[in-house]
């Protein structure tokens, strides 16, 4: 099988942060890909970023067609200024996706 390739790069069309402080990407369309994300924070700092294809009624991701540990990827921060990350090994299908940092970053 051929490896997946970038064939293009998105920007999120909107987002808009939940009451839990967690933030939520809208894509724009149904794609197969990865988040790429980039922050800065105090080293162990956690950052997840969940995928979904769908929202619930509260603008929340919606797991119903799939588990979300099917969905999650997790980045931990070395804490030395700048960081870049992105996943490898992997992609997702998805419109949406959930970021939840917990520690001391800003992403």
């Amino acid at each position: 099988m051929p490896p997946c390739r970038v064939t293009a790069t998105m920007a999120a069309k909107k987002s808009w942060i939940l009451e839990d402080s967690k933030q939520v990407f809208d894509i724009g369309q149904n794609m197969t890909g990865w988040c790429r994300i980039e922050g800065s924070g105090a080293a162990g700092a956690e950052v997840t970023l969940e995928h979904a294809e769908l929202l619930d009624n509260n603008e929340q991701i919606s797991h119903w067609v799939l588990q979300p540990y099917f969905q999650t990827d997790k980045y931990i921060l070395r804490g030395d200024g700048l960081e870049s990350w992105e996943p490898r090994f992997t992609y997702h299908g998805f419109r949406y996706a959930r970021v939840t940092v917990k520690g001391d970053a800003s992403i």
